[in-house]
């Protein structure tokens, strides 16, 4: 059933926008990619927000990155961020939970919506850096809350009212 839900989530994200930003929703593991990325549209290209493996999180975390991103940031691959994997220091990791708030607290919206576990991403599995889980969990926790009360932007809102349509449909979403 797994797939079947990627497949939904998929071509509900490619329904909802691939013909008003030229983007579309892919499952990397099926489109030869092994790690999640955005590619920014290019002139005779679609943009692709690739997510791994067939993993639905990793699908709604791509989608919060990309919901999140505004136009200028969204014309270039993978939005114009850096990434470094587990080389981070201690600046570089208090660098990517400052990028990443906002987009899990997005995360967590969308998992809501389709009644999915949520746990917060440091990414970070070196040693020499001190990892305060507790405290981003409760920031993005606090950010989600606050962002739902004071609207969630046009693009998250409509993902999320989509994905909940999904969840109630059990015929083709069962969790």
């Amino acid at each position: 059933m797994q797939n079947l839900q990627c497949a939904s989530i998929v071509a509900l994200f490619n329904n909802l926008y691939f013909s008003r930003y030229n983007t579309r929703l892919l499952d990397g593991s099926k489109h030869g990619y092994d790690e999640p990325e955005y590619i920014a549209p290019r002139a005779e290209q679609c943009g692709n927000i690739v997510f791994a493996h067939g993993f639905i999180r990793s699908a709604l975390h791509e989608v919060a990155h990309w919901c999140h991103a505004g136009p200028t940031r969204r014309q270039s691959d993978d939005y114009g961020y850096w990434y470094l994997g587990d080389e981070r220091t201690q600046i570089d990791q208090e660098r990517f939970e400052q990028v990443e708030l906002v987009p899990q607290a997005y995360e967590l919206i969308l998992c809501q919506a389709l009644e999915l576990h949520f746990a917060v991403s440091l990414d970070n599995f070196n040693s020499n850096v001190v990892l305060d889980r507790a405290r981003f969990e409760w920031r993005v926790r606090h950010t989600a809350r606050q962002r739902q009360i004071n609207g969630l932007p046009q693009r998250l809102a409509l993902f999320e009212q989509g994905l909940r349509d999904l969840a109630h449909n059990t015929e083709e979403v069962e969790l």
